[in-house]
């Protein structure tokens, strides 16, 4: 038990250039939405679609680090109902935890995502199915003289 809590502590922290010892995860982000939306087929049906206003908030806490000058990481947990105003039936809700790494060579970056997502039917009452997602990207980052940045979707 000893050697793997050495390791384990070993791998979350890294030595700065001055060589002092640094938390892998030295920053929490906080993000919330309250976005309310309009669907011209909420029962997502091919005949007889009804429309309807439904709102969507989500919460999404992430721990962000890193663990080299050119080596970010994340993981996050996040979630939110789907509530209609008339169409009842279509209400439901979702959880996810996830995380990524990404690495950077100069303007270009690669990295993964993983996500497990549990999906409810109704606004978390019954587990419909459970995902894992895994996901590469790529990407790259150019900044005119103006201080515009332009980044790559990832």
């Amino acid at each position: 038990m000893r050697k793997f809590y050495q390791r384990f502590y070993s791998r979350r922290t890294y030595k700065t250039g001055s060589g002092t010892n640094v938390w892998a995860f030295s920053a929490w982000q906080l993000d919330a939405s309250l976005p309310l939306q309009f669907g011209a087929n909420s029962l997502l049906a091919p005949v007889y679609s009804q429309s309807d206003l439904f709102v969507s908030p989500s919460l999404k806490l992430s721990a962000l680090g890193e663990l080299d000058q050119t080596t970010t990481l994340s993981i996050y947990a996040t979630g939110g109902p789907d509530a209609f105003t008339r169409v009842r039936i279509s209400d439901d809700g979702w959880a996810t935890t996830g995380g990524n790494i990404q690495k950077a060579f100069g303007k270009f970056g690669v990295g993964a995502i993983y996500e497990h997502s549990l999906i409810y039917d109704g606004v978390f009452r019954t587990l419909l199915f459970q995902a894992n997602d895994f996901s590469a990207f790529a990407g790259y980052k150019y900044a005119s003289s103006s201080k515009l940045t332009v980044s790559a979707p990832r």
